[in-house]
């Protein structure tokens, strides 16, 4: 995950940025490549672990937007026990979006994980504009 960069969780995870910021211990499911609007999504399962637990109640501020088959189909949050949909009508760089969902969980998490519908597929010629793309990410109490 090198480069790290400083932020904090309130600041979050800018995506336009090389690398991430020191909060997280792991990313998966996500591309390499940084890309001038943020970066996508490359497989089916996005993961985001912290270092810290996440609180048990906050709100996930998601800036981006869908890719290709993505557009319009139910992306899913998971955060502990709790579970959330969201739905993105456009793609991140015609028209970003920005979602506010508010989690309450009752046991302890420090992931956040992305199910998406289409993921790309493996080598990425079939269809390479699918999956999500991420602009930032940043999480408030």
């Amino acid at each position: 995950m090198a480069p790290r960069y400083e932020s904090n969780w309130r600041e979050g995870i800018d995506f336009k940025r090389p690398g991430y910021p020191g909060f997280l211990a792991e990313v998966q499911g996500m591309s390499f490549i940084q890309e001038s609007w943020g970066r996508r999504s490359n497989g089916t399962l996005t993961l985001f672990r912290f270092k810290q637990p996440l609180p048990k109640k906050f709100t996930l501020v998601l800036k981006g937007g869908a890719l290709g088959p993505n557009i319009g189909k139910p992306i899913r949050i998971k955060v502990g026990d709790a579970i959330k949909d969201i739905t993105f009508v456009s793609d991140p760089l015609s028209k970003p979006e920005r979602y506010h969902i508010d989690f309450t969980q009752n046991t302890s998490a420090d992931t956040i994980e992305f199910t998406i519908p289409q993921p790309p597929t493996l080598t990425m010629v079939d269809n390479p504009e699918s999956g999500i793309g991420f602009i930032s990410l940043s999480i408030k109490k």
